[in-house]
């Protein structure tokens, strides 16, 4: 029974795939050659012959889509956490949106560290994800964790330091920004001995939360440590 049953889904798949080659090279459906390569993966989800198909329709931009969703269907069922990978670039291409992007790389940066065991990619698939979403605090713990697996600190700063010049302007929360700009402050004395660049960012959120204890005392501090005593003095005053 398990015989037929095989024979019966490599049969269903050979024809789906066949008929969706002759759709696509032929007749010019391309919406309708996904639809049979897709039948075709749903019989027989490792056919790599139906994966080439779908693989060159990837080329055509009105089809990329759904012939990008067929393929991680295929290989998610799978477990072909490789392949998945393979075809990063091309679901972020046919995200409809920001969150969807930073959502398939969060995924995707999940997949290379525990399954590909490669952190440098992790980071910088989480990098990406934070520049698209930094007021997204579980990305930026991850994409911090995975800085500290891999000294990756001044990528982390230069992320952040991005984030900080090009979000200036734009009408996000203060409060974000202010305390981005204190972690970042925190990462520059701590992990790149960059005291005057940290100084310049805690006098800068002491300047706008002077309620701020903790900015007024880093500033305080961070200005005897490099010879800034006039900051130090202002941050007294004021």
């Amino acid at each position: 029974l398990f015989r037929s049953r095989a024979t019966s889904a490599a049969r269903k798949a050979a024809y789906y795939c066949e008929l969706g080659d002759l759709q696509r090279e032929y007749t010019g459906e391309l919406g309708r050659a996904v639809e049979s390569y897709a039948a075709a993966l749903e019989a027989a989800p490792h056919d790599e012959l139906t994966r080439a198909g779908l693989m060159s329709l990837l080329l055509h931009p009105t089809h990329k889509k759904a012939a990008t969703a067929v393929l991680f269907r295929a290989f998610t069922r799978m477990d072909e956490w490789q392949r998945i990978l393979e075809i990063l670039e091309h679901r972020l291409d046919s995200a409809q949106d920001d969150a969807a992007r930073v959502a398939i790389l969060h995924e995707s940066a999940t997949i290379a560290e525990s399954r590909a065991g490669d952190l440098d990619l992790a980071f910088a698939l989480l990098r990406r994800a934070f520049l698209l979403a930094p007021d997204d605090a579980a990305i930026e713990g991850e994409l911090t964790r995975l800085a500290d697996l891999t000294g990756e600190w001044r990528a982390l700063a230069d992320a952040r330091r991005e984030v900080l010049e090009g979000w200036e302007d734009r009408p996000t929360s203060p409060a974000f920004l202010s305390s981005l700009r204190f972690r970042q402050a925190e990462l520059l004395e701590n992990r790149l001995d960059d005291g005057r660049g940290a100084l310049s960012l805690y006098q800068r959120v002491a300047h706008d939360n002077p309620k701020d204890l903790a900015a007024m005392s880093r500033t305080i501090r961070v200005a005897g440590r490099v010879a800034r005593w006039d900051a130090a003095a202002r941050a007294l005053v004021d």
